[in-house]
């Protein structure tokens, strides 16, 4: 059975011989002679067997050797001092492995590489057998992490601590990466049988007159949102973020560790970084909206949170997630994992890891070195926000919102948040808006008045 193939130079034959291999008749010079490693099939292959089989390919690099690290294959060279692996698909987890690991927690032995040093990681080729002759636009659209330590400042990373620590602020509302619901750790009016599960790891509750709210809620963890945010039919303005608005100061302060992790991000992955600067280019993204000299316009800030497995949402889907971790007391674990993969990585202070957020992935649980106070047999619940964990761990994630490119100036932004306030504010207002509500859903109209008072509340101040 012959295929023919283009790709190497001229046109070649691929031919599925009586011994099962797979080889390319030029002058019998065979796929390893063309630097491609041999590729088995059972016999009688089909084009739609090739889209699916797995395929050897050729060594990404010349140093590249080819290694099994507790069961996961990989291509390993070195440049620059860099690691680099490349996965070939063995040892990964199947899709519907994945699957089962969503909003739940995963532990580091699930784990076949933590990662201490430099590194770039990128997940298997295409597996088609016909499209390892094609060729693709580079390397780095495989990307999932790039690590490098120790590249951000001692003063920089001491300046994110004193800015940023106090917007990781309680949230209940980070959905599957807060894990599986667990009645502890929920708002007290959604505890003692108050839960209505969406489920298993989103919930509403039962409001004091029987009803059901309409606020979806999860786990409580520490995470708070910097920067700015976009419009949405529940905000139809954009602005900037509760806690900006409230500490320009401090927002004003951190932006150059802001500025140093864009330049990591530029220096580790310069496609990813020209797609998001492109991104704010071309949608001419207001400069009101970015912080400082980056291409991003949010940050995520967490502490001392051990997240599920979960997509980041919301963000440019050309862009990558950039990571910084800040610590005070020690601590042990929180590897920064991809559990498809079974690659983490150990992020410390100082250190900057670009990642692909929309693959699958989450942290692994931390534990603290010191031992608890006099009188105390153990620290905090590690899962309760409330709580003193006996370490501290704050992670910052930079990024840029997709819905940004509708916003204008922050002025026409202002008119537009001075008119729904006006609208809102007034009898009529406040009472079609009530109105619209109730027609959706009787039952939540207060809670949703409630909530937009607070919010007009925080932007006023």
């Amino acid at each position: 059975m012959l295929f023919r193939v283009t790709g190497i130079k001229q046109v070649l034959q691929v031919r599925h011989d009586e011994n099962s291999l797979l080889y390319v008749t030029e002058g019998e010079q065979k796929l390893e002679d063309l630097g491609i490693v041999q590729i088995r099939f059972p016999r009688s292959p089909n084009r739609n067997f090739f889209s699916s089989k797995r395929c050897a390919l050729s060594k990404p690099h010349d140093q590249a050797v080819l290694k099994n690290i507790n069961g996961l294959e990989v291509w390993e060279w070195f440049e620059n001092s860099v690691r680099n692996l490349e996965l070939t698909g063995k040892g990964v987890l199947a899709d519907f492995e994945e699957a089962k690991l969503h909003g739940c927690f995963v532990n580091e032995d699930h784990y076949a590489i933590i990662l201490e040093e430099d590194c770039d990681v990128y997940m298997p080729r295409n597996q088609d057998v016909l499209a390892m002759f094609e060729g693709e636009s580079s390397p780095e659209d495989r990307l999932l992490v790039s690590f490098r330590k120790n590249v951000v400042p001692k003063e920089l990373t001491d300046l994110a601590w004193d800015c940023l620590e106090s917007a990781a602020s309680v949230s209940d509302n980070r959905g599957m990466a807060a894990g599986p619901l667990d009645e502890r750790y929920l708002r007290s009016n959604a505890q003692n049988g108050n839960l209505v599960p969406l489920g298993p790891n989103r919930a509403k509750y039962i409001l004091p007159d029987g009803s059901v709210g309409s606020t979806t809620i999860a786990n409580r963890v520490r995470s708070g949102i910097m920067g700015n945010f976009d419009a949405s039919p529940r905000v139809p303005y954009c602005r900037q973020t509760g806690w900006g608005a409230t500490n320009p100061e401090k927002t004003e302060r951190v932006i150059p560790f802001l500025e140093a992790l864009n330049g990591c991000f530029r220096k580790q992955a310069p496609n990813h970084w020209l797609a998001q600067k492109g991104f704010v280019d071309e949608f001419q993204i207001h400069p009101d909206w970015t912080l400082g000299d980056t291409v991003f316009t949010t940050v995520t800030v967490n502490k001392d949170w051990q997240t599920a497995v979960h997509q980041d949402a919301g963000d440019f889907p050309g862009g990558y997630g950039n990571l910084s971790v800040v610590e005070r007391r020690p601590y042990k674990g929180g590897y920064t994992g991809f559990p498809k993969f079974r690659v983490a990585v150990d992020v410390r202070t100082g250190d900057f890891l670009a990642m692909n957020v929309h693959e699958w992935h989450g942290n692994t649980r931390m534990f603290p070195i010191l031992p608890p106070p006099e009188g105390q047999d153990s620290w905090g619940d590690h899962m309760n926000p409330d709580t003193d964990h006996g370490f501290d761990r704050l992670s910052i994630v930079c990024y840029a919102r997709y819905g940004m490119r509708e916003c204008e100036s922050k002025e026409k932004e202002h008119q537009k948040y001075l008119k729904f306030r006006e609208t809102f504010l007034s009898s009529k207002g406040k009472a079609l808006y009530l109105e619209r509500v109730r027609q959706q859903n009787s039952k939540k109209a207060e809670e949703e008045i409630e909530y937009l008072q607070a919010l007009l509340e925080t932007e006023e101040a």
